[in-house]
C-alpha cells in the first residue's frame, strides 16, 4: 500500500515536471542548421577605374550569416577584407596598387558560425589604366548615327550613354568590346543623350579606365532638308499637292502652309507623314503653299512655293 502510493506521488512529479519543461517549447532543432554551408563558386574580378570589383555565388543560400572576404597582397598572406551579409555577393576594393600580385578568396558562414570551404583562389595583376579617348563627335547616316573617336593604342572601348547630364554615363551601348574606335546606332533620339567612352585592355580583369568627355546627342541638332520638287493637281473641290521625299529616314513627317492671295502671311494648315497631301478647300483665290519636313525635334526650312491659281470654267 505504501509502495503504491509512492509511485503514485512519482507519476504527479513526473507529469508537472513534463509540463512545465513543454511549456513554449519550439520544437526538436534540426541537423541542417548544423550543416556546413556550401562552398562559393565562380568567384570573378574585373579592374574598373580606381577599383576592383569581387563577384561571386553559391549553390545554397540557406541559413547564411554571411561570407569572408580576404585578400592577399605579395608574400602577405591572407587578410581580412569584409565581412559581408549573405544577400551580398559582392565587393569592391579600392585599395590597391597597379603591377601588384592579389590573391582573394571568399567563404560563407551559417548562422551558427560554421564556416563552408573557401572559394578557389583568385589571381589579378592590376594593369595600368589606359587613357581616356578624346575628339568624340558623330554624324548621320540614314537612320543612323555614327559616334567616333580618337584611337587609343593597344585598347578597346566601351561605349556608354544616359539621358541626364548630371551623371556620368553608365548604360552600357556594345554588348562586346569594340575593337575600332567608332560604333553606329539606330537614330531614335526623343530626349537629349549624353555618350562617354572608356578605353579597356584586352586583360582578364578588362582594366577600364576613366571616361571621356560626354558628347551630347540632341532631336534638335538633325534639322532635315528642305523638301524640292513640289507640285501639284486641282479639281474645283480640292488642290493636291505632291513632292519628292526627303533623303532622311529619320524625320516624322511634314508639315503644310497656304497663304491665299489678301492674307498677310502663310498658316500651318496640316501635317502627313508622306509626301502628299489634300486641302480640300478649293483655290477660289490665287493661292501659295510651301512645306517642311519635321524632325524629331526640328523643322526644315521652307521648300520653294508653289502658286496655284483659281480654275477658269469654260
Amino acid at each position: 500500500m505504501v509502495f503504491a502510493r509512492f509511485l503514485k506521488s512519482c507519476f504527479i512529479l513526473f507529469s508537472i515536471m513534463f509540463l512545465l519543461t513543454s511549456c513554449g517549447r519550439k520544437g526538436e532543432p534540426t541537423l541542417t542548421t548544423f550543416q556546413q554551408p556550401d562552398q562559393v563558386i565562380a568567384l570573378k574580378a574585373e579592374h574598373m577605374q580606381d577599383k576592383i570589383i569581387l563577384t561571386w555565388s553559391i549553390g545554397s543560400a540557406f541559413n547564411l550569416k554571411g561570407f569572408h572576404v580576404e585578400r592577399s597582397a605579395g608574400d602577405s598572406g591572407f587578410k581580412a577584407l569584409a565581412f559581408n551579409k549573405p544577400d551580398q555577393m559582392s565587393f569592391v576594393d579600392k585599395s590597391f596598387s597597379a603591377g601588384t600580385v592579389y590573391e582573394y578568396r571568399v567563404r560563407a558562414v551559417s548562422s551558427r558560425d560554421i564556416a563552408g570551404a573557401y572559394s578557389p583562389v583568385k589571381t589579378v595583376t592590376p594593369r595600368k589604366l589606359p587613357q581616356p579617348p578624346s575628339w568624340l563627335k558623330y554624324r548621320t547616316q540614314g537612320d543612323y548615327v555614327e559616334i567616333s573617336w580618337e584611337s587609343i593604342p593597344g585598347a578597346v572601348y566601351n561605349l556608354y550613354k544616359t539621358a541626364g547630364k548630371d551623371k556620368e554615363p553608365s548604360e552600357l551601348v556594345n554588348l562586346q568590346p569594340l575593337k575600332e574606335p567608332l560604333f553606329k546606332e539606330k537614330m531614335n533620339f526623343t530626349t537629349d543623350v549624353y555618350y562617354a567612352v572608356r578605353s579597356l585592355l584586352t586583360t582578364e580583369l578588362k582594366d577600364e579606365g576613366y571616361s571621356s568627355k560626354m558628347l551630347l546627342i540632341s532631336p534638335a541638332f538633325f534639322v532635315p532638308v528642305a523638301p524640292s520638287g513640289i507640285r501639284h493637281a486641282q479639281s474645283k473641290d480640292k488642290v493636291v499637292l505632291i513632292w519628292n521625299e526627303n533623303i532622311e529616314n529619320w524625320i516624322s513627317g511634314y508639315r503644310i502652309y497656304r497663304k491665299r492671295s489678301g492674307e498677310d502671311m502663310f498658316s500651318a494648315i496640316g501635317e502627313t507623314a508622306v509626301p502628299a497631301y489634300t486641302d480640300s478647300s478649293p483655290a477660289s483665290v490665287k493661292t501659295f503653299y510651301y512645306i517642311t519636313a519635321l524632325g524629331q525635334g526640328s523643322e526644315s526650312r521652307s521648300s520653294a512655293e508653289i502658286e496655284v491659281k483659281p480654275l477658269v470654267e469654260r
